[in-house]
């Protein structure tokens, strides 16, 4: 009984306290699920590169990792049915064809490059 506390207590206030939808509960978990699962890979795929004599720690190495991980969050987002920023990017770099049920693959670096070359070449400011 030295626990308990006693009233009396307040009216309620009128207002319901308002619970998250459970979709967007299951979305979170979702999310959360995939970032758990693109670390959980990523930290072994590292390790394993390590193991094989890739230096990790070098800046390039952390810049290429970067990449790759936004890369395979969103395969396992789509793999998920979820939308992830990355996708589009794959749909259109990425051509795949399907012969007597095998894919073959293909990355447009060549457009990307230029892309890039262009972004790179747009930070100079305008001169009037």
């Amino acid at each position: 009984m030295e626990n308990v506390i006693k009233g009396p207590w307040s009216e309620k206030s009128g207002r319901k306290v308002k619970l998250p939808d459970r979709d967007i509960i299951e979305l979170q978990q979702d999310i959360q699920f995939a970032e758990e699962l693109t670390q959980s890979l990523m930290v072994q795929m590292i390790h394993t590169m390590s193991e094989n004599g890739i230096s990790v720690g070098e800046k390039n190495f952390i810049r290429d990792m970067a990449m790759i991980i936004s890369m395979v969050n969103g395969a396992i987002y789509r793999g998920m049915g979820m939308p992830h920023i990355t996708q589009k990017f794959m749909e259109e770099y990425v051509e795949i064809e399907e012969t007597d049920g095998t894919f073959e693959t293909e990355v447009d670096f060549e457009t990307i490059v230029q892309l890039a070359n262009l972004v790179e070449d747009d930070d100079d400011p305008d001169v009037s």
